[in-house]
């Protein structure tokens, strides 16, 4: 099922779009939410999951896939601020370093037009990453893996996901400062 079919039984039919929704996202949602919640319990788990569909179908009328942009991609965005809320609601440690965490700004037409240059500029780096380095990079800051799990997927150590995570973030600062996006 493609995006614009999923948003309009979403609208239509909120509870067999949902259903659909977490037939297609359910698994890679909770991968998200366990890794950013993993020391929290189960029940914190199934709400963060449970809150991410939630305001998937709650905030449906906003998305416009014709932005470039993929449900997909908004979901797991949803799922991570879902658990970034709960975390801070928990007074819990974030995860991952709060430098690397983007907050969306209030809605107005010169952050629109960055976010979506930063949007495209990302999508760009991405696409011209060779493997495995994409793969990391993709594990880490979009399923929000640990390092260690990772070192162990690619079959590498700690260090080398680090230090090509490091070389791979610098090249996507270059590319957003040679837009003029700045990360001051």
């Amino acid at each position: 099922m493609d995006d614009k079919a999923l948003l309009y039984l979403l609208h239509t039919d909120s509870e067999a779009g949902l259903r659909a929704a977490l037939d297609i996202y359910g698994a890679a949602v909770e991968t998200i939410c366990k890794n950013f919640l993993s020391n929290l319990s189960g029940q914190d788990l199934e709400e963060a999951v449970a809150d991410t569909f939630i305001k998937l179908w709650q905030n449906s009328q906003s998305f416009r896939p014709e932005n470039g942009s993929s449900l997909k991609s908004y979901l797991y965005a949803i799922a991570r601020n879902t658990c970034i809320d709960i975390l801070r609601k928990k007074q819990k440690a974030l995860p991952v370093p709060l430098e690397e965490i983007t907050m969306a700004a209030p809605v107005n037409i010169e952050n629109d037009y960055i976010r979506k240059n930063m949007e495209d500029t990302l999508h760009q780096v991405l696409k011209d990453m060779k493997e495995p380095d994409r793969s990391i990079f993709l594990l880490r800051y979009f399923y929000c893996e640990p390092i260690k799990s990772i070192a162990e997927k690619m079959n590498c150590s700690a260090k080398k996901v680090e230090n090509i995570l490091f070389r791979r973030r610098a090249g996507l600062e270059a590319a957003l400062k040679e837009r003029g996006i700045k990360n001051d």
